[in-house]
This record gives structure tokens, C-alpha cells and sequence, in this order.
């Protein structure tokens, strides 16, 4: 095999991984971005007791006289920033490597939000009617079950100690996980467009 034909096969794979890479730097970025908006909005005026500033960017956030549901969306609100600044960091190779203990407590972490925010975007979803109609609710839905089934996987391949095959579930379950934040930031897009 002559050398241009390996490096014609070795150019491509360098321009996914940098593209991969870059991808991967600007999702961390938008996300640490979007935990810190969460925390901002949802947590600072939580803590203040001013509830109704929820409703700011969630038109139910807050309901009153709703008490299971408030607990619900505020449960779901936590977890959303925990799960924001957790899943990067399961994904970086680095972290992993120098850190696994804090990959398996993080992972532990990841796994159970993912699962209780499924639940909690269920309920608000379906018993709080607060995720754009029967439409939303649908799309919710599905994300949740999603979350569920890549949720699973990843620990089930992971206590077996299939690494590669786990890995490829942990990277679905984040894409699951940010299916949220994608959506917000394709709202965003669309809405300054026009």
C-alpha cells in the first residue's frame, strides 16, 4: 500500500476527530452556560422563596396551591443542573483516566438523575399538562423513555464490564440527557432568526 493511500485514510479521520472535538468543546461550553442559567434563575430565587419568577421561562413553573407539582418541577430543575455539569465530565477521557473513583460516584449520580428527572418530566408532562399540549407531552414522552432505555444499558454494560460497549450507551444517554438543552438552543436559534 503506497503512503498517499494511507494518507488519504488518515486525513479524514483526523478532520472527524477535530470536528468531534470542537463539537464536543462547544456543547460543554453551552451546557456549563445553560447549569449556570438554571442555577441563576430556578435556584437563586428558590432559595429567596420568590417562586413565581419561575414562571419567567417555564410558563408552569410554579403553580400555586400545586404543591406535589411544584415539588416535582423544582426536583426536576435540580437535577437538570446536576445532570448539565455532571455528563460532560463522565465523557472526558481525562477525567476517566486520572479519576476513576470520581467517574463511578459522578456515574452513579448521572444514572440515578437520569432516571428521577425521566420521572419528573413524566408527571409534568402528563399530570401537570405543562410541556406545550398533548404534542410536547408526546415528544417528553419519548425523550423519557430514552433516557430510561440508554440509562439502563449503560449500567447494566457497565457492571459487566463491557467498557466499549458501555461507553457507547454513556454517550447516547448524554445526547438523551441534553435533548432539553439541544431543543432550548435550536428554540433560541430559530427565534433571533426570525
Amino acid at each position: 500500500m503506497s503512503s498517499s493511500v494511507i494518507l488519504s485514510k488518515e486525513k479524514p479521520l483526523k478532520i472527524l476527530k477535530t470536528s468531534v472535538n470542537i463539537w464536543f468543546i462547544v456543547v460543554i461550553t453551552g451546557q456549563f452556560i445553560f447549569a449556570l442559567y438554571i442555577m441563576g434563575l430556578y435556584g437563586i430565587s428558590g432559595i429567596a422563596g420568590d417562586f413565581e419568577r419561575w414562571n419567567e421561562a417555564s410558563g408552569h413553573g410554579y403553580v400555586e396551591k400545586d404543591f406535589v407539582g411544584n415539588i416535582f418541577f423544582g426536583l426536576h430543575i435540580v437535577l437538570a443542573a446536576i445532570i448539565t455539569i455532571g455528563g460532560p465530565l463522565q465523557l472526558i477521557k481525562k477525567v476517566r483516566a486520572k479519576f476513576p473513583k470520581f467517574h463511578r460516584i459522578n456515574g452513579r449520580i448521572y444514572i440515578s438523575a437520569a432516571f428521577l428527572i425521566s420521572i419528573a418530566g413524566l408527571y409534568l408532562a402528563w399530570i401537570r399538562s405543562s410541556v406545550g399540549g398533548l404534542i410536547g407531552s408526546i415528544f417528553i414522552t419519548i425523550n423519557g423513555i430514552f433516557i430510561i432505555i440508554c440509562a439502563y444499558n449503560t449500567i447494566k454494560f457497565a457492571v459487566s464490564r463491557k467498557l466499549k460497549i458501555h461507553r457507547k450507551w454513556a454517550i447516547r444517554l448524554f445526547l438523551a440527557m441534553s435533548g432539553v438543552w439541544f431543543f432550548r438552543v435550536f428554540l433560541m436559534l430559530w427565534l433571533t432568526i426570525n
